[in-house]
């Protein structure tokens, strides 16, 4: 028997001696084996002993020592670490959770992947070349919180503005797209679509009820019309909530509301709809002048199956619900998910590591910003 002490699919390889038992067999007596276990005889040339040797663990000490140099990382927060893998990881979750932001809607994690591990993951994409960096930050989805707008809320913000709702989801989707991945009424419309439509959101009823009938064979009844975009839009996706491209009467000129715009709104609004205004214009100023892109670093996308959170615009039917469940089971049956958004290399460089310290930072101010405009607009 071979023991190895280090757990199975470890998620950080430390750095360290490689390990070796100390047990020592127990020889057997030289007595006959009376028909209970019988051995057949070797030749002399057949080794009778053997070594097995593991991999000295990956040495993290110059990266290590890279991040805390050139980088804003704090030998304080180092506590009796083993190697210098660990005390890099430490100092590195320290460094997240003084700036990460008490979230009401979002929900997130940060991981610490190493090579191997990260790859493994990702095995059945047979993606292991695209990994060649030594460490990655794991930006996990742990599970999922559906929030609703509801129409209560649409109707007053649509008073104070028509476009009011409308901008803020823009802005929204903006900030998901520098930080977290969220489901939002897009998002689902699209969902739908690769289900019911061909792959087409911005299919119209007669063109749906081709591909509806041709999936239920031939029956125009309630089932499909209650899969009808029409039906599936007013509920799940009407176009207020929607980008422009994607609504069904798209307005050539419109645009988001400006910050000015914003602003006067919010000087002649009380409650939610000022809050509202305000939250929108402080995002969209955390959010500018930073660089393109998601901030916490181009990486490889892991599939996730949660969202850090799902906006609904209502919750009074079954059309969200349907639509994920399917997507849970199917993504159960094929375990070809995970519950990370993006593996994202760790810098290697001194200029590197300090501009990605700085995306992390803004990154993680957005995502707060974010969290308060979602968690003003749905309940």
């Amino acid at each position: 028997m071979l023991f190895d002490p280090r757990p199975v699919d470890s998620e950080f390889a430390t750095q360290g001696a490689g390990w070796s038992s100390r047990r020592t067999s127990v020889h057997a007596e030289r007595r006959a084996a009376h028909a209970v276990l019988t051995l057949p005889s070797l030749e002399g040339s057949v080794p009778s002993a053997g070594t097995v040797l593991f991999p000295d663990d990956a040495d993290y000490s110059a990266l290590a020592r890279l991040h805390f140099e050139s980088g804003p990382l704090r030998a304080a927060d180092v506590k009796c670490a083993g190697n210098a893998g660990e005390a890099l990881a430490q100092a590195l979750f320290a460094w997240f959770n003084r700036r990460k932001p008490a979230c009401r809607r979002v929900t997130f994690n940060i991981d610490l992947f190493d090579r191997n591990s990260a790859s493994d993951a990702l095995s059945y994409r047979d993606q292991a070349d695209d990994f060649t960096e030594a460490l990655y930050l794991a930006i996990e989805l742990p599970e999922e919180n559906h929030f609703e707008i509801g129409r209560e809320r649409s109707e007053v913000l649509r008073a104070v503005h028509k476009d009011l709702l409308p901008t803020a989801m823009s802005a929204i989707a903006e900030a998901s797209g520098k930080t977290l991945y969220l489901r939002t009424p897009d998002d689902l419309l699209d969902m739908y679509a690769r289900w019911w439509w061909e792959y087409d959101p911005t299919a119209d009823d007669e063109t749906a009820r081709e591909y509806l009938a041709s999936h239920y064979g031939g029956d125009d009844g309630d089932t499909i019309a209650r899969r009808l975009p029409s039906a599936v839009r007013a509920s799940m996706a009407p176009d207020e909530v929607l980008p422009r491209w994607l609504r069904q009467k798209p307005s050539k000129r419109w645009r988001p509301l400006s910050d000015a715009m914003l602003q006067s709104l919010a000087a002649t609004s009380k409650g939610e709809a000022k809050k509202l205004c305000n939250a929108i214009v402080a995002l969209r100023a955390q959010m500018r002048g930073t660089p393109k892109g998601c901030l916490f670093g181009p990486g490889i996308w892991a599939d996730p199956v949660y969202s850090a959170a799902t906006i609904v615009y209502t919750g009074d039917d079954d059309y969200v619900g349907e639509l994920l469940d399917d997507h849970f089971e199917m993504a159960g049956q094929s375990g070809e998910v995970t519950t990370y958004q993006a593996y994202v290399p760790i810098a290697t460089t001194a200029k590197a590591i300090d501009a990605q310290y700085r995306r992390w930072s803004q990154a993680l101010e957005i995502v707060g910003k974010l969290d308060c405009l979602l968690t003003l607009i749905s309940d």
